[in-house]
């Protein structure tokens, strides 16, 4: 039987025990399903996996708050299950989540881009002459 690689390329962080599983068995699992299974969150970490009362608590795990905190989707056992099997499934789930962790207008305050590029240009004229 062949397994279906619907997280290939990604790479997931594993928080807690999301699958009822020991996390040598999760990681196992989500390897025969093409992950990369990181220790910590990073810049290129792709999704969290956590129980869906960990994903909700106000008092989440360190890699669940510091997934928040640079706007990477937590996802549920649920979440993951559904759309396990079906690669595109999986990029819509993510990409749903991602959109909902991103505000519509995340740039700077137009004043402070100005303001920023006039220092810039200060002291690059400053220092040419």
């Amino acid at each position: 039987m062949t397994v279906p690689q619907s997280l290939s390329g990604l790479c997931v962080v594993v928080s807690r025990n999301p699958l009822g599983k020991s996390r040598f068995e999760t990681t196992n699992f989500l390897s025969m399903h093409g992950a990369s299974v990181q220790a910590a969150v990073i810049g290129r970490t792709d999704f969290v996996l956590t129980s869906a009362s960990e994903a909700q608590s106000s008092r989440p795990s360190t890699k669940v708050k510091k997934a928040r905190d640079k706007g990477i989707p937590v996802i549920t056992p649920e979440e993951f299950h559904a759309a396990l099997d079906d690669a595109a499934a999986f990029s819509r789930l993510l990409t749903s989540k991602r959109s909902a962790l991103t505000p519509p207008d995340s740039s700077p305050p137009l004043h402070r881009v100005n303001i920023s590029l006039g220092v810039c240009v200060e002291r690059l004229l400053s220092t040419a002459f």
